[in-house]
């Protein structure tokens, strides 16, 4: 069924007041295998705020009269613009706009803008989400992976990090962010949105490509603006996961000394994802 494109433009009530703690933040950083904070300092990695715009995100994508099977979307693309660094002790509410809705052919698609602000006012982040539908009927033609746009950016090609992600790890992340869709851990749920299997979370792989980036410029909140584009779903099997490798490329420094990273995961041959992200300066720069 078509998506109600009436929702074009909505606006939601914000959300009620979330008080991040020290516990939640920690929590996040474990689900990711990051290195916790030194001298008591908590971590809050770029990340984040998923934890706050995807359930106010999916409260407002669940009107009935919106038309969205929720247990068939997948993430199409990501961002985060960052206008301070989450702390602990802050109070937040999300508000959530729809921004596009696109029907028709295989999939459909719903483009939406949550504004993070403490309840004073003040703006910390926006998180952009395009979510697709996956449809039922099968793709015409050739299904295999797209080939990696070649990146031609000039700059230093970043060691490669590689990650093993496993079911466990599904759940840990489920629990740690609050995305419980069954296409993360039942193959039957999965098979019934017509992917191949277990499929690991979007947001755990833009997380793990936030990672390498933060621990190669040594500075876990020096990401200022980090976007997603999904390309394929990562496969996790039952037996032993799956490795995901993380490339970047360094670009050239903007006007303002902030540094353009190009970032690539894929899981063997097939190109899961492609993030762009912006930093600002640090002390080391690998160099």
């Amino acid at each position: 069924m078509p998506l109600n494109e009436a929702f074009i433009g909505k606006v939601f009530t914000p959300t009620a007041p979330y008080r991040v703690s020290r516990e939640k933040m920690q929590e996040f950083v474990l689900a990711t295998a990051a290195a916790p904070g030194q001298n008591g300092r908590p971590v809050v990695l770029p990340t984040f705020p998923i934890v706050l715009s995807l359930p106010a995100t999916r409260h407002a994508l669940s009107d009935p009269a919106l038309g969205l099977d929720y247990s068939r979307v997948v993430h199409g693309r990501q961002r985060f613009r960052h206008t301070r660094d989450i702390r602990a002790g802050d109070e937040l509410t999300v508000t959530v706009h729809i921004e596009q809705i696109q029907s028709g052919g295989v999939h459909q698609i719903v483009t939406t803008r949550s504004e993070i602000a403490t309840t004073a006012g003040e703006p910390v982040c926006t998180a952009y989400s395009t979510l697709v539908e996956r449809g039922t009927r099968p793709r015409a033609g050739n299904r295999g992976a797209e080939p990696p746009q070649p990146w031609t950016v000039s700059g230093q090609q970043l060691p490669d990090r590689e990650f093993t992600v496993t079911r466990q790890d599904l759940v840990r992340y489920a629990g740690a962010s609050g995305d419980f869709n069954p296409i993360h851990f039942s193959d039957h749920a999965a098979t019934q949105a017509g992917l191949p299997g277990v499929i690991g979370h979007g947001m755990l792989t833009m997380a793990l490509t936030a990672r390498a980036v933060t621990e190669w410029i040594g500075d876990l909140a020096g990401v200022l603006d980090h976007e997603t584009q999904f390309k394929r779903p990562l496969l996790v099997p039952d037996d032993g996961g799956t490795t995901l490798t993380v490339s970047a490329t360094v670009g050239d420094p903007d006007d303002a000394g902030h540094r353009q990273l190009v970032a690539e995961a894929n899981a063997g041959a097939t190109l899961v994802a492609v993030s762009r992200l912006t930093i600002r300066p640090v002390a080391r720069t690998g160099r």
